[in-house]
């Protein structure tokens, strides 16, 4: 799978925006997904009503993913009263709290830091040097990339005669189903709810 200007007689490429018909028509790839209305480009054509559908659907499918064996890696440091599926991954140099709940099919890699109390839904993901503090909650399918911070303070103060008083951030993190975020983000623990 190729751009319109760089794919080859080997290659399949997209037209998913009209304005963009020119250079699909000189494109050299073997063949095009196009919308439904278009009859002609010289090419092997693949019509279908959404091409930026079909493209997030092919390219799945080409997408090139490492597979996780199942279980704890050897440098791996897991708390006590722990709940780990059977067919969870944890990578290398991760550290998992007491109490946590990781389940099935779930995939964690190297060098992440889990606190205690932590549960993290079936199917889902956390990529190299992610954080997830105590008493957070991730639903099912989730994915967090790496470098990402879950359930740190809100950082909330109180001045009062010239004084900061700390706000301490008791509430909880929980993100719901089917949630992705993204590298290097933050998602900080309410005052009080969750």
């Amino acid at each position: 799978v190729r751009d319109l200007a760089s794919a080859g007689p080997e290659d399949l490429a997209f037209l998913t925006d009209l304005k963009h018909f020119k250079v699909a028509a000189e494109s050299r790839a073997g063949a095009l997904v196009v919308p439904a209305s278009v009859d002609d480009l010289g090419h092997d054509l693949l019509r279908c009503e959404d091409p930026e559908l079909a493209m997030s659907v092919l390219l799945a499918l080409f997408q090139r993913s490492s597979a996780r064996q199942p279980g704890v890696h050897a440098t791996a440091v897991v708390g006590v009263d722990c709940r780990i599926a059977a067919t969870a991954s944890i990578g290398p140099y991760t550290v998992i709290g007491d109490g946590c709940n990781i389940a099935e099919n779930c995939v964690i890699d190297g060098q992440v830091w889990i606190g205690d109390r932590v549960e993290i839904g079936r199917n889902s993901r956390l990529h190299a040097q992610v954080s997830v503090y105590d008493d957070s909650r991730l639903g099912e399918n989730v994915t967090v990339h790496s470098g990402t911070v879950l359930g740190a303070d809100g950082l909330g103060y109180v001045k009062r005669d010239g004084e900061y008083h700390k706000m301490p951030q008791v509430g909880r993190v929980c993100i719901e189903d089917d949630v992705e975020i993204g590298a290097n983000s933050c998602v900080d623990r309410g005052s009080i709810g969750h």
